[in-house]
């Protein structure tokens, strides 16, 4: 009868010993091929430009030269698209003006004005002036029936510097895409 040899044992601590040199072992191998270059494969190397050439050109956009809005006095008739549209009068009162309006419809749709959204007034100094909506006299919004016209008054206060003016801006298709500007000079 054959007996077999006794098995013997490592101990846990030498194969945790060669354990951790074989990981330190690859450790230092990858590292050390990460920060060589190898010596078979060519670096991409970078030169420096030598010639300063200039970068594209651009071609300057065309500036579009705006005209100044033509200013009108009292009593002009302003033709605006299909409609005409008057400063006929005003009035000043301490620090407010009221000025009265006429736009005439010739067109064969209705067109609604509001004072608010069409008319502005500055100082002459440039300060915007408060619209009053209640100031004395009919109103200068509403609808403007074909062949018809309208007749109203917008009042603004805060007058401190003259001239005064007066811009109708409008931005719909029946009136055109013009600014109007009417100068008071008192």
């Amino acid at each position: 009868m054959t007996v077999a040899p006794p098995v013997t044992k490592k101990s846990p601590t030498l194969l945790r010993f060669i354990l951790a040199i074989g990981v330190l072992c690859a450790c230092l191998f990858f590292v050390s091929n990460l920060a060589s270059p190898k010596t078979g494969t060519p670096q991409p190397t970078r030169t420096p430009r030598l010639t300063s050439t200039p970068g594209p050109t651009r071609t300057p956009r065309p500036t579009e030269t705006i005209a100044a809005p033509v200013v009108y006095k009292v009593g002009d008739v302003i033709p605006v698209g299909q409609t005409t549209i008057t400063l006929e009068s005003y009035t000043f009162e301490a620090d407010t003006i009221n000025a009265i309006f006429v736009i005439e419809n010739k067109s064969a749709q209705e067109i609604n004005i509001s004072s608010i959204l069409y008319f502005d007034a500055r100082n002459g100094d440039g300060t915007n002036l408060n619209m009053d909506l209640f100031c004395d006299g009919g109103s200068f919004d509403g609808v403007v029936l074909p062949n018809d016209r309208l007749r109203g008054n917008i009042c603004w206060q805060g007058i401190t510097a003259l001239p005064v003016k007066i811009y109708f801006k409008s931005n719909r298709i029946d009136f055109g895409m013009d600014t109007l500007v009417w100068t008071i000079e008192q």
